[in-house]
């Protein structure tokens, strides 16, 4: 629940803002595949670490992981942000024209 909090926002953003309305229902298939995908790895993570480590220090750990890997995957998106907005909108606009 956690992850699915932190990750949510940009997650809407994007699809709102960055996605053709005919891809938005692929997208959000493809969202929630990489998510469940994302929080298995973590699940996993917390479970060998707290084997190895303690519970405290897995779930602590872990949730630091997934804020950083956030962060790191929002920087990169948002060097593309603009380019994919201007290509959204081209592709709309030769659509709505045609």
């Amino acid at each position: 629940g956690l992850i699915t909090y932190m990750v949510q926002p940009a997650v809407t953003v994007l699809l709102f803002s960055v996605v053709p309305p005919e891809n938005k229902a692929t997208t959000i298939s493809a969202s929630n595949i990489v998510l469940n995908l994302f929080i298995a790895i973590l699940t996993f993570l917390i479970g060998v670490i707290s084997d190895a480590a303690g519970l405290r220090l897995a779930f602590g750990g872990v949730t630091i992981f997934a804020y950083a890997v956030g962060i790191l995957v929002c920087l990169v998106l948002l060097r593309t942000y603009r380019r994919d907005v201007d290509r959204r909108n081209a592709l709309v606009e030769s659509q709505v024209v045609a």
